[in-house]
């Protein structure tokens, strides 16, 4: 994940939607410190906060991540069940958990993690699943229309 490119990112839309620290981090339901270590590139957004922000703004996660240069004021579908999309996302590939652990070079455990709900995947997580089925992250997330 490309941290700089993020607090950049993140910074701006503040900026543009008259946010402090404060009040963003009332929004995301985080302390003021969490966003304090977001916006000095000392902390990367979890799952949760990353859809937050992306959700809050109105804007594509690939595009606070600085994936691409425009991903704001569009139409997002909320995200499903991580475990239920990402199940889509290897079906569409035709290959078992093993398989694809092996081609996406993704560590079986996170995968199983993922899987069964035992947790969310970090923003490398996510950049790494896009990478591998050559969409955006919003895609992987289930966010696109």
């Amino acid at each position: 994940m490309n941290l700089m490119k993020f607090v950049e990112n993140l910074k701006g839309l503040m900026i543009v939607n008259n946010l402090n620290q404060k009040s963003l981090a009332k929004c995301l339901g985080v302390s003021v410190s969490t966003v304090c270590r977001y916006l000095q590139g000392n902390r990367e957004p979890s799952f949760k906060n990353l859809v937050g922000l992306a959700n809050l703004f109105n804007c594509s996660v690939d595009y606070l991540l600085g994936f691409n240069e425009y991903g704001c004021n569009q139409e997002f579908l909320p995200c499903p069940k991580f475990s239920v999309r990402l199940q889509e996302l290897v079906n569409s590939k035709n290959l078992s958990g093993a398989a694809f652990c092996r081609e996406a070079k993704i560590p079986e455990g996170n995968y199983f993690d993922w899987k069964n709900d035992k947790r969310l995947p970090e923003p490398d997580g996510l950049i790494a699943l896009a990478k591998y089925f050559d969409c955006t992250v919003d895609c992987v997330l289930g966010r696109e229309k």
